[in-house]
């Protein structure tokens, strides 16, 4: 999922909005529609876990482990303290504009920077961005966040629903737009945020609801 003022935009039902007049749709025109169709439709994702990492077992010794003869005890450990709402939101909101500058830089090194190492959408991401490259075009689509939620929170994950306004556009390297509609969306998202290797990144994304709306801009 890739932000405007013209706009590429496809519905639930997959269409798109093209070129007036019924003209043939060009083959660029139709690159165009298939990655709105990636990048807007939103991707069914199955989650994928990994095997959580087991803690080494620590055994109390019973004899002869401190004078007289008394067994020290085991210093209690402290358990990780859990993120704030408001510290969740700003990772989100930190991550979600890594994702974006990743796909205006048509970077793939970038994607590290905001995806676990085993994202069921990493394929996905890496796939649209090589043909943005490969063709030539910049993706410049609008995003605008209406409201951000979360969910649920704990030491090793995070889940929001994103209300964010989606208003596409895509133009070559020399200049041309290649935009295919005036219409913008509004997508409500599911995000699921993980703790990988230490450091928060996006797990998933899934649009659960769509509508079309006026342009952004």
């Amino acid at each position: 999922m890739g932000h405007p003022e013209k706009s590429a935009v496809t519905g639930k039902d997959g269409s798109g909005t093209g070129p007036a007049g019924g003209a043939p749709m060009s083959p660029v025109r139709a690159f165009l529609l298939l990655l709105a169709l990636l990048v807007l439709a939103g991707v069914v994702l199955l989650m994928t876990t990994r095997p959580e990492r087991a803690e080494p077992i620590q055994m109390e010794r019973s004899q002869g482990a401190g004078e007289n003869g008394v067994t020290p005890e085991r210093p209690e450990s402290r358990p990780e303290e859990r993120l704030t709402k408001a510290e969740a939101k700003k990772i989100f909101e930190r991550l979600d504009q890594a994702r974006i500058r990743a796909y205006r830089r048509r970077n793939l090194k970038r994607i590290s920077g905001f995806l676990t190492s085993n994202s069921p959408i990493e394929k996905t991401v890496k796939e649209e961005i090589r043909r943005l490259r490969k063709d030539s075009v910049l993706d410049r689509t609008v995003f605008e966040t209406r409201r951000l939620s979360v969910r649920r929170i704990t030491r090793k994950t995070i889940e929001l629903v994103q209300v964010v306004a989606i208003d596409p556009m895509f133009i070559t390297d020399s200049g041309e737009d290649l935009t295919l509609s005036s219409a913008a969306d509004k997508d409500t998202i599911k995000w699921k945020l993980r703790k990988d290797d230490g450091d928060w990144l996006i797990h998933k994304g899934l649009v659960i609801d769509r509508k079309r709306i006026s342009p952004i801009q």
